[in-house]
């Protein structure tokens, strides 16, 4: 063998060959690292800045998004109770016991005509209600807000309403009227 830098003995070849590996290919592979392309050299690697490489994946990151989407599937309310329990605060008086609201929860207990009365005192949108127009029997879980009746569901408002009353704990979602409920709108708009 002729001397130089990049020449191996015969005995590194063998004691440096992996097993299964023949005498070429370790020779081979040992030249290959000695020369630099075994692995690629400092000046090949392409440096990117600091907000451009890909987050570490580590148990922490992990933890955090379980615990993130955890908290999404907790209703609003549950995710209001629980901020509240971290700053430390309670749950304020029940809406109904609301000063502002006491007289509108006195008359809205019963069915409304529009035309008669609108839930102004409700700036806010607090409580929710049931809605209806007058050529459908189906009501709508609503709020009311600034700009009119807001359904529950989508967040759209709706026009036309006719009547309202609040919507009891077990009535949040949109229903057909029942029987007496729609006599008793009929004869409340007088149909």
């Amino acid at each position: 063998m002729a001397s130089g830098k990049h020449e191996l003995t015969e005995a590194q070849v063998q004691a440096a060959a992996l097993p299964g590996e023949s005498w070429e290919e370790a020779r081979d592979r040992l030249l290959l690292e000695q020369l630099g392309q075994g692995e690629p050299s400092r000046s090949c690697v392409t440096m990117r800045p600091g907000y451009l490489q890909p987050p570490l994946k580590t148990n922490a990151n992990c933890a955090q998004m379980d615990a993130l989407r955890a908290f999404q599937q907790l209703s609003r309310r549950e995710q209001f109770d629980y901020w509240l329990t971290i700053q430390g605060r309670s749950r304020p008086a029940d809406i109904l016991e609301c000063p502002s609201l006491a007289s509108l929860v006195a008359i809205g207990m019963e069915w409304n005509d529009c035309t008669a009365r609108v839930p102004h005192e409700d700036k806010r949108g607090r409580l929710y209600y049931l809605v209806g127009v007058d050529y459908d029997t189906w009501l709508t879980c609503c709020r009311y807000t600034g700009w009119g009746w807001e359904r529950k569901s989508d967040r759209s408002l709706i026009s036309g309403v006719s009547h309202w009353r609040i919507a009891r704990e077990d009535e949040q979602l949109s229903r057909e009227a029942t029987a007496d409920e729609i006599l008793t709108i009929r004869a409340l708009l007088r149909l």
